[in-house]
């Protein structure tokens, strides 16, 4: 198992990525995942974005950007996606303390993560505390017609 920052060539198997986690968590949201779109995404974000690679196959990705707080003027890495295959749940958290160590290293003085309302919300609280995140805000949604 290998973490390391995601490459050009990566951006395939990042889609396949983003394909199951939009089967398990947004179909609701979304009609489609627009490859165009996400080869894009992943072209921008390639330098604060990271990989898990196992035998050669790419089977995690934590994406984000720094951004800069408007309050305050900190910097600050928020994720933009963070999905592990199934069968490689176990490497998520190794991915995830690689970045918040590498976004640190980047003077990012703080580290922010989302979730989508309806992936077991209750659980992934319990999660985050465990880690030591503290709930920011809560997002809704309303989609046009």
């Amino acid at each position: 198992m290998e973490i390391r920052k995601m490459r050009e060539s990566d951006i395939e198997s990042i889609i396949k990525l983003i394909r199951e986690f939009y089967n398990e968590s947004l179909h609701e949201y979304s009609p489609r995942v627009e490859v165009s779109f996400v080869k894009k995404l992943c072209e921008k974000y390639k330098d604060t974005s990271f990989v898990v690679e196992v035998e050669g196959n790419v089977v995690g990705v934590l994406g984000g950007e720094f951004i800069i707080d408007l309050l305050n003027g900190e910097k600050t890495y928020a994720e933009i996606v963070w999905y592990v295959n199934k069968n490689y749940r176990r490497y998520g958290i190794k991915l995830l303390h690689y970045v918040e160590d590498w976004a640190k290293q980047q003077g990012s003085t703080r580290f922010v993560l989302c979730h989508m309302g309806n992936s077991k919300s209750e659980k992934l609280f319990h999660f985050y505390q465990k880690m030591n995140y503290d709930i920011l805000e809560v997002h809704y949604v309303k989609q046009f017609k």
